[in-house]
């Protein structure tokens, strides 16, 4: 093949490869909720800065193999709301535990279901400490849980730190609202 063509080639090449693993990651649900060209990923922000993300429908988000040979059918936001964190803590509040309390007795209720707690955080302090702190707050989440008779292997927990704000703003009552932890819910057959 002659040099002036071999560039091409391989740039042609490289970019069919791109395509085939992302449209293997559409379909298999890695890249999740957002619109075409918001630049969008599967690292914790989901799209780029100041692309919104699209809301996927509750009822089915996500389809993959567990390692148990079960298979996912259904990811979908709860019926349990958020519990929220005063600033720079990970101590549950009482309302929150009364809150957790029902979350647990619902869980049990519904074997069929497994639980994320996803831990966040607000703007302040860095990357690495607001990671750390949404795992303390997601940790302490599923202790409870755990403590209320659930079975912790039905529990899974990840911390996006301050990468998921429920609220934009950059003051105290936006601030409020993103100290949370956000309840997930996944279906098995």
């Amino acid at each position: 093949m002659k040099r002036s063509l071999y560039i091409p080639f391989v740039v042609l090449i490289v970019c069919f490869f791109n395509l085939l693993v992302l449209s293997g990651c559409v379909q298999n649900g890695l890249v999740r909720g957002c619109s075409a060209g918001s630049g969008c990923s599967d690292q914790p922000g989901g799209c780029a800065a100041g692309q919104p993300e699209a809301q996927a429908p509750p009822a089915i988000q996500q389809k993959a193999i567990m390692p148990e040979n079960r298979e996912v059918v259904a990811q979908e936001e709860t019926p349990m709301s958020n519990i929220y964190f005063d600033f720079d803590k990970y101590n549950l509040r009482d309302e929150d535990k009364k809150m957790l309390k029902e979350h647990a007795d619902w869980l049990m209720k519904n074997e069929a279901y497994r639980i994320r707690i996803e831990g966040n955080c607000d703007e302040r302090g860095s990357e690495k400490y607001n990671m750390a702190l949404g795992q303390r707050r997601a940790d302490a989440a599923k202790n409870y849980l755990v403590k209320m008779g659930v079975n912790k292997k039905r529990i899974s927990t990840i911390s996006y730190g301050k990468d998921r704000p429920v609220d934009p703003g950059h003051d105290e009552a936006a601030w409020a609202k993103n100290r949370n932890d956000h309840f997930v819910l996944t279906v098995y057959k």
